[in-house]
């Protein structure tokens, strides 16, 4: 039987051991990012897992990265990094689009947000398609 937590795992494992783990300054993470962290950060989630033989359910992969200081009219401001988020998703989405697969389960990148602001940093969403099975 496969759970959610099943499909997050292979996900986070496939970001965990790239290269992608290293170039950003915080951790890769199941479920949810650390209280207050001021990090590049990368979250795995799941929306959840129908209880079919053939499921087909969505993973979010979440890339934080913290807010820079930008001189706006002679005032500090706290603003997207977008260059840094940007560098981050390309290479997110390049490791993402690579075929990979196992005997029972086969994902794929479905679409990618803009980034969208979350208290003091950005984040860009990568939503996956994953595909299933669920045969016992």
């Amino acid at each position: 039987m496969r759970t959610a937590q099943d499909n997050v795992i292979i996900v986070w494992k496939k970001i965990n051991d790239s290269a992608l783990s290293t170039e950003i300054s915080g951790g890769v993470y199941k479920g949810s990012r650390p209280v207050n962290s001021v990090s590049e950060d990368i979250v795995v989630n799941t929306l959840g897992l129908p209880n079919q033989q053939v499921q087909q359910s969505i993973i979010n992969v979440n890339i934080h990265v913290p807010n820079k200081d930008a001189r706006i009219d002679g005032v500090i401001n706290s603003v997207c990094d977008d260059e840094r988020l940007n560098e981050l998703t390309r290479m997110a989405l390049e490791l993402l689009n690579e075929d990979y697969s196992g005997d029972d389960w086969h994902f794929e990148v479905q679409q990618h947000t803009q980034p969208v602001e979350q208290e003091g940093s950005y984040y860009v969403n990568i939503r996956i398609e994953f595909y299933s099975l669920n045969i016992q």
